[in-house]
């Protein structure tokens, strides 16, 4: 029997804020290094939670997991604001205590800001998946965005919107992507990791939302290092 220390939701499923797209994402922390399915773990769930959504699961190792809570990773802090355990573990978040300040959002967004100059050198070339790249200038700019609002009035935001909520310091930071093609963005990015069927770009658009995605960040960048 794999040693399993924690299950739990988290994300959208907790927030209570699903669509048709989400996701039912999964912690699991196992004791070990043995390995545990999908199919076992949709056994332990609760089917009114989790419905007929695509499992995404997460495995962490308890040292692991640890060290990312002592260290303030960011996606300690979404375990810590946004997560629901499995019926049975519910004393293993709380023994935790506060994960540890989130100290790295520079380093973050400056790496995340070299995936969008790789994207837009990918869009570039001759044979290129629009999809595939399309679903990268998802991931690097809602992880800007939820990286950036640590330090944003409103506070951490992990949603998919986390880049459109900006405002550091009673500045609103404006993300240049209508609501429409950042939908398609996050559409493309379900594609890549389901193979569901795809939303079509233009490669033209596609290269306009990145330089748009690439300036914006660089504001957010500077604006977070003046406060960090």
């Amino acid at each position: 029997m794999v040693d399993i220390l924690y299950l739990g939701y988290f994300g959208s499923i907790v927030r209570a804020d699903t669509d048709a797209s989400s996701d039912a994402d999964v912690l699991c922390v196992l004791n070990s290094k043995e390995e545990v399915s999908k199919v076992e773990l949709r056994q332990l769930a609760d089917p009114k939670v989790i419905g007929s959504r695509y499992v995404d699961l997460s495995i962490y190792s308890y040292e692991r997991f640890k060290e990312m809570w002592v260290e303030g990773h960011l996606f300690a802090w979404h375990i810590f604001f946004e997560s629901k355990p499995f019926r049975g573990y519910d004393e293993f978040i709380s023994g935790l205590g506060t994960p540890g300040e989130y100290i790295n959002a520079v380093i973050d967004i400056a790496r995340l800001r070299e995936l969008l100059i790789d994207v837009t050198y990918s869009l570039n070339k001759s044979i290129v998946s629009k999809v595939y790249e399309a679903g990268l200038i998802y991931v690097a700019a809602r992880n800007i965005g939820i990286s950036a609002s640590w330090y944003s009035d409103s506070g951490l935001n992990f949603s998919r919107l986390a880049p459109c909520s900006l405002k550091l310091c009673g500045r609103p930071i404006t993300f240049p992507v209508e609501s429409e093609a950042y939908a398609r963005l996050c559409a493309a990015r379900h594609a890549a990791m389901r193979g569901e069927n795809s939303p079509d770009f233009d490669i033209l658009e596609l290269r306009a939302i990145c330089d748009k995605v690439l300036n914006w960040s660089d504001r957010v960048l500077k604006e977070i290092e003046a406060l960090s």
